[in-house]
């Protein structure tokens, strides 16, 4: 049996679009689960073309919020044509009604044991509706996702790598706790060990001389010189201590550069800090979220506290490892002067790279219910819930105020000025020549967004005179 799997690519004004060319591993694990008797494809929407005249039997479509309606486009060009089409993805599982819709069946939540019985299913002519875990998925056993289904150069040169899945926390913006679930499941840390085998092999016997002089560039220039860059996609890899110490040693005896998302508490954790120095972490992905308590309560993540914020930053750049911030916009207590707070603050603690994303609330958060009973919800169409568009009627400003706010504060952040202070004002230097190409790649990119935000820009370049 021939099987296509495909990731929808997301709509977007072309002035405002910005992208992380990650390797998602979602598909490369469906891939893997799949038995060895059968054909697949991975198509990634984003830089290939969807074939709708293929001759694959089954047609597999991965989808989250903003890239479903384009998936639900593809579902229904290919049911056109005769095929039978599955769906998965976060928002698939939080609305299957809707997927239903489009497609012949939907996995809800996690794949691992569901993905063969479907496809047993679909060989015998008894296709179901549904599919779904009892129980959450043990981690142990893992298959190697299939990478090399996935053309290597669309990506950015670093591997990726899942060690954990679920999370305690449930802020009300997120859905990571309803997919995944709010107790953490970890992998041994065996398999993760030899999943790195695979992935980075031994060093090269490079020169000492070329070494030597790729370090004068910068001391991480040569591990991006070999590609032996990791990013865990984990939400928060750093909630175990004791299984982030174990991975770190791993980590550490692989010989790359890698980063990860945590919260601000890995900054409590001295030794923590050290061991994660010591295995070559460069970078953290803190989310801040707010300056304003009340708003952090509300939000769920009382444990971020902004009274704390500028010391943990700093522990954390003494130990020479780099912050990646990402702030929550429009919301109920913020104000236009939310925007400028923001901006100072991470220029004034240095953070090496920030972003602020206009609250989407997503499909069966807490935060999306609230909005819809209190009738505040501007829309429903998919493709704006992007993290650009406000699609809420915030309490203390109009959404375009927000869509404004958040044009002004990528401008500054990645203005000239900014990156140079963040990045080259401290004393001493965090991986300089990593954040820098990470600054300029953005700074390149909002020097032409209009400061007017993206629902008047849409607005003035859809007007045609009468």
């Amino acid at each position: 049996m021939k099987i296509n799997l495909i990731l929808p690519n997301q709509r977007r004004a072309d002035v405002f679009k910005y992208s992380f060319p990650f390797m998602y591993l979602g598909l490369p694990y469906v891939a893997a689960m799949t038995p060895p008797e059968h054909q697949v494809r991975i198509i990634d929407d984003r830089y290939q073309d969807v074939d709708f005249d293929t001759d694959a039997d089954l047609i597999g479509i991965s989808i989250l919020t903003p890239n479903a309606p384009r998936g639900y486009r593809i579902a229904d060009e290919f049911r056109r044509r005769g095929k039978k089409v599955v769906m998965g993805g976060i928002h698939a599982s939080v609305v299957p009604e809707e997927a239903l819709q489009h497609c012949d069946a939907v996995v809800v939540g996690e794949a691992d044991g569901t993905w063969t019985r479907l496809l047993k299913d679909f060989e015998h002519g008894s296709l179901e509706r549904l599919y779904r875990n009892e129980e959450w998925p043990s981690l142990e056993g893992l298959p190697i996702p299939r990478r090399d289904l996935m053309a290597a150069s669309h990506y950015l040169p670093l591997k990726t790598l899942e060690t954990t899945r679920g999370c305690p926390h449930n802020c009300d913006f997120c859905g990571v706790s309803e997919y995944f679930g709010k107790s953490y499941r970890m992998r041994p840390i065996a398999e993760v060990e030899a999943e790195l085998r695979k992935m980075f092999v031994p060093q090269p016997q490079i020169p000492r001389a070329l070494w030597r002089a790729m370090e004068l560039i910068s001391p991480d220039f040569p591990y991006f010189a070999t590609r032996r860059l990791l990013y865990i996609v984990d939400n928060n890899v750093g909630f175990q201590r004791d299984y982030l110490r174990a991975l770190s040693q791993v980590i550490r005896d692989t010989d790359v550069l890698w980063w990860c998302h945590a919260t601000i508490n890995v900054a409590r954790d001295v030794k923590m800090l050290e061991m994660l120095r010591d295995s070559r972490c460069i970078a953290v992905n803190v989310g801040f979220e707010s300056l304003d308590r009340t708003e952090l309560d509300e939000m769920g993540k009382s444990f971020n506290r902004p009274e704390e914020y500028e010391t943990l930053i700093q522990r954390i750049h003494d130990h020479n490892i780099g912050i990646m911030g990402t702030f929550m916009i429009g919301r109920d207590n913020d104000t236009p002067e939310t925007f400028k707070q923001i901006a100072d603050f991470v220029e004034r603690t240095k953070l090496d790279w920030a972003i602020a994303l206009i609250l989407a609330p997503l499909p069966d958060t807490r935060s999306y219910h609230r909005l819809r009973e209190e009738g505040r919800l501007l829309t429903e169409d998919w493709e704006r819930y992007d993290n650009v568009h406000c699609v809420h009627q915030p309490h203390g400003m109009t959404p375009e105020q927000v869509e404004q706010g958040f044009v002004y504060t990528w401008k500054r952040i990645f203005s000239l000025r900014s990156v140079y202070r963040r990045i080259w004002g401290k004393k001493p230097g965090v991986h300089r020549f990593f954040y820098t190409l990470m600054n300029l790649g953005f700074t390149r990119k909002v020097r032409h967004w209009p400061d007017e935000g993206i629902s008047r820009y849409e607005a003035r370049r859809n007007h045609r005179p009468t």
